[in-house]
């Protein structure tokens, strides 16, 4: 293989870093000569039933605000970061809502160990993590803590109990 001398080096090099500056002026000032149709970045899955949808988790109170506006139900689920317990209850709340409900209904996880999130504790009045708080119509509607989890952390979820809980919650 022969060595590039440095002048075809450098050549090279500016040849390249013009022809992206000219594409990303190009897509900047909407010139792009291809027919690209760039979506937002994040998507909800299309594989979810009925379309429900589960959201990025909120750290600062203004994030939900948006979110809150949606039609179907809404479940806030306040959990901390790395908890065994809240992972599991995490876990289970978006394998119903995401593939084993027929009913509408959307959920968010709120991160309580953020500092953010310390008045949407307690404007919807929760006392114990991991906790869901059930809403329609942005009015509180019910709320959720697994027995099992509180009084022992290595015993499972009760699926049952917190699916027939899902399914009276959500829009048919």
């Amino acid at each position: 293989m022969t060595p590039i001398s440095p002048i075809s080096k450098k050549l090279l090099y500016g040849t390249g870093g013009v022809a992206i500056s000219g594409l990303g002026l190009a897509r900047y000032f909407n010139w792009w000569p291809f027919n690209l149709q760039l979506g937002p970045l994040l998507t909800p899955p299309n594989d979810t039933k009925q379309g429900n949808r589960i959201f990025l988790p909120i750290r600062y109170a203004d994030e939900l605000y948006p979110i809150l506006m949606q039609k179907p139900p809404l479940l806030l689920n306040f959990t901390y970061r790395r908890n065994p317990e809240c992972d599991k209850l995490t876990g289970a709340l978006q394998r119903i809502v995401a593939l084993e409900t027929d009913k509408k209904i959307n959920l968010v996880d709120i991160e309580a160990s953020e500092p953010g999130t310390r008045e949407l504790m307690l404007e919807y009045r929760v006392d114990h993590v991991p906790m869901v708080v059930a809403l329609r119509k942005q009015l509180i509607v019910d709320s959720y803590i697994d027995k099992n989890l509180t009084q022992d952390p290595n015993k499972e979820v009760d699926w049952i109990n917190l699916k027939n809980w899902i399914e009276n919650i959500a829009q048919d």
